[in-house]
């Protein structure tokens, strides 16, 4: 397809377990990328798609849809002031059903809970509570639980599984000196006091994901892009640093 076809942007949706080719072939040929998350499962892939990306200048984008949540946005924009009460704890849960892919079960193909479907709490973790230092993990066979250590000295707790024989439960939550709030996808839930706030987003996070791909490839604005692939490695390696730690249920840096 490569060789035959003018491709403005190319989706890469293939299990992360065999990443790498396809995306450096691409780059080399100038072609934009979208590349869902996480981007490889171990950082020597990572770091040569990254290469190639840099190298040749492609736009590139990673899957990392509630970036683009106006929930998330706006929590960013509470957060984000010099004068705001930084985070104190974070908090995180994502259960699930067992996914219907065959491959999903795969662990050489998905990295394991942590870098499937806990991603997206990993993303979060990073996005409001910024870069973590040390990670404690620990794990049975369908559920995963994990401490964490952010640089700014704020904590976090996350568990991610995929047991439920029915229902969903995706929620986040950051706690500051003044204030609790509970992201819910596309709410945002926020205490202060005796009174409670809530702000729903009247968004698709995933389709304003995709449109916002596709204006930057228009425009060649890479402001649109949310995430990108130097983020993604970011993630990615504090999803390795949680594989790491729960083999031995132990403390590990990441």
């Amino acid at each position: 397809m490569l060789a035959g076809a003018s491709l403005d942007a190319l989706y890469i949706c293939t299990p992360p377990g065999v990443r790498g080719p396809v995306e450096i072939a691409a780059a080399k040929l100038g072609i934009a990328l979208f590349i869902e998350s996480p981007v490889a499962l171990n950082l020597r892939t990572a770091q040569s798609v990254a290469s190639a990306i840099s190298k040749n200048g492609v736009l590139c984008s990673v899957g990392s849809a509630w970036r683009y949540a106006q929930s998330t946005e706006r929590l960013k924009k509470i957060l984000a002031p010099k004068a705001a009460a930084p985070p104190l704890l974070l908090a995180g849960k994502w259960l699930e059903t067992a996914p219907s892919g065959a491959w999903r079960l795969d662990a050489k193909l998905t990295g394991g809970l942590w870098l499937d479907s806990g991603y997206a709490l990993l993303d979060l973790a990073r996005l409001f509570g910024g870069e973590v230092k040390s990670v404690s993990a620990f794990a049975s066979l369908e559920a995963k639980t994990a401490l964490l250590r952010f640089t700014s000295g704020a904590l976090g707790n996350l568990s991610v599984s995929i047991a439920l024989e029915s229902g969903l439960e995706r929620e986040f939550s950051v706690a500051t000196l003044s204030a609790l709030h509970f992201w819910r996808e596309g709410e945002l839930e926020t205490r202060r006091d005796l009174e409670t706030s809530i702000f729903k987003g009247e968004d698709n996070a995933i389709f304003e994901q995709n449109a916002a791909f596709v204006r930057a490839l228009n425009s060649g604005k890479r402001a649109e892009i949310r995430a990108s692939y130097a983020e993604a490695m970011k993630t990615l390696r504090l999803g390795l640093a949680l594989n790491r730690a729960g083999l031995g249920s132990r403390t590990v840096g990441v």
